[in-house]
């Protein structure tokens, strides 16, 4: 048997929204100039003090493999189990007791590492380890952390790089170009460990930096963030855009969008492929993998606009630190709600796919709307301007391609081969057309003999079995 190709639903009552199902990521292609709410594809939840929250001013956050969240701020660690705030620095036993953390960081075999002014932590099955400057952890905050191919830990300070040899941390030949501003370190999946200031990039070979790029590349486009790309390659965040350099070129350059750049960032790429882009003080972007953005700010729910930290948890949902608005949880919709902020003036009777991508939506009064790309389509005027200004109860693309409307007054209308036509309302017995469904066999009922297509018109007096072939449609 062949399937059921659409199914009739009945909108809710208030004004223009219906409901689509979305998964896997968010949806479009190519960068917008103007990006959409976020809101669409994620709610956002916002813990502060009130919701158990010790600090409200945040640096860092973090996921390990057991489902616990951690976060620091600038004189505190805590963790998160998902009910209950737990500050790990109060005891005055603690060794976490009186630092000042700055970024955490997983490695590869799930340890937690804090990286604090002058001194390093790591989280072990046993408790905590510290690390100062007995062990090498030079002088300054510890601003970052990478893992090399070797699972070697890099620190680094702005004006230190320091790498993991058995027990301590040995200082490495620092770039020429060291910043006393900002610094950032990444390794790419293969290993390659990645230096960047704002205006340069370098890359460790064998015993030492070689610069990738130089003032001269950066002086008016200043690099302000670096990442590790999940399928290899290293994203390098600059003021004006994002780009992502593969094999010794630039393979994707998605720009900033107005209002987004300019300062540095934090940056994650989730496991659904989107980047997420969070500044210090112009808040977040989110780009699909071909480059689609969307955005979340204080308009859309967050409590503050400065991301200091992200990190994904192991059930897809992504959490930000921010500096002074707390913890933010942002949990995937299943279901997208499209609007009149989508171009959808009416409330939507009915929907049915048109083509992959596609919808055709019956309107309460502006006849048949088509969907796609995430907008609505003005609706559709036939050449007797049937639709225009129509109530479509239903809607139905058939198995032979032809579009078939159930409509108020007109009665049931049939779009083949790009002109619409009108079914009397002697073969359907009716001008009101309430719903319209597609049967499974393709055969007339009653009947063992087969036709292109097979449908029920149901209408406030009765249901009529329709056949779309051979033209003109035939009900009885």
């Amino acid at each position: 048997m062949l399937p059921i190709r659409c199914k009739i639903r009945v909108s809710p009552r208030w004004l223009g929204v219906f409901l689509l199902s979305l998964r896997g990521g968010l949806l479009g292609s190519g960068a917008a100039e103007a990006p959409a709410p976020l809101s669409l594809d994620y709610s956002i939840k916002v813990f502060d003090q009130e919701a158990g929250l010790e600090q409200y001013a945040l640096a860092s956050v973090a996921t390990t493999a057991d489902g616990q969240l951690w976060y620091c701020s600038f004189g505190m660690v805590g963790r998160f189990d998902g009910s209950q705030f737990t500050d790990l620095s109060a005891p005055t036993n603690s060794p976490l007791a009186g630092v000042r953390p700055r970024e955490l960081f997983v490695d590869r075999s799930g340890r937690l590492w804090v990286g604090a002014a002058s001194r390093i932590f790591c989280r072990e099955t046993n408790g905590w380890r510290s690390f100062g400057a007995a062990e090498g952890v030079p002088n300054g905050v510890i601003r970052t952390f990478a893992e090399d191919a070797q699972g070697g830990l890099w620190a680094a300070s702005v004006s230190n790089i320091v790498r993991r040899v058995g027990e301590r941390f040995e200082p490495v030949r620092p770039p020429a170009d060291l910043s006393e501003e900002v610094c950032f370190l990444a390794a790419e999946r293969e290993g390659t460990v990645w230096w960047a200031g704002h205006l340069a990039l370098s890359r460790w070979e064998q015993d030492r930096f070689v610069p990738v790029l130089g003032s001269a590349q950066t002086q008016t486009n200043r690099i302000m963030g670096l990442l590790a790309a999940r399928a290899g390659g290293l994203w390098v965040a600059f003021e004006k855009d994002i780009k992502l350099r593969q094999g010794g070129s630039w393979t994707k350059v998605w720009p900033r969008p107005e209002g987004f750049g300019g300062d540095v960032v934090e940056m994650l790429e989730d496991a659904r492929g989107n980047l997420w882009v969070g500044g210090w003080r112009s808040g977040l972007v989110v780009y699909s993998p071909v480059g689609v953005a969307r955005r979340a700010t204080t308009r859309e729910g967050l409590a503050n606009n400065s991301v200091s930290g992200l990190a994904e948890d192991r059930e897809g949902n992504l959490w930000l630190s921010s500096n002074g608005g707390g913890l933010a949880r942002l949990r995937p919709l299943v279901f997208r709600s499209y609007g009149q902020e989508a171009g959808l003036a009416q409330i939507a009777n009915s929907v049915c796919e048109a083509a992959p991508g596609q919808m055709w939506v019956g309107t309460h009064g502006d006849g048949l709307a088509r969907w796609e790309n995430g907008r609505f389509s003005q609706p559709i005027w036939a050449e007797t301007n049937f639709l225009a200004g129509l109530w479509v109860h239903g809607v139905l693309q058939d198995r032979a391609g032809d579009t078939w409307a159930g409509t108020y007054s007109p009665g049931l209308l049939r779009l083949h081969d790009g002109v619409w036509t009108r079914v009397p309302k002697e073969i359907t017995g009716n001008r009101i057309i309430l719903s319209l469904f597609e049967d499974r066999e393709g055969r007339l009922p009653g009947s063992r003999r087969p036709v292109t297509s097979t449908f029920i018109a149901s209408s406030r007096r009765r249901s009529q079995t329709c056949s779309s072939t051979p033209p003109p449609p035939r009900c009885g």
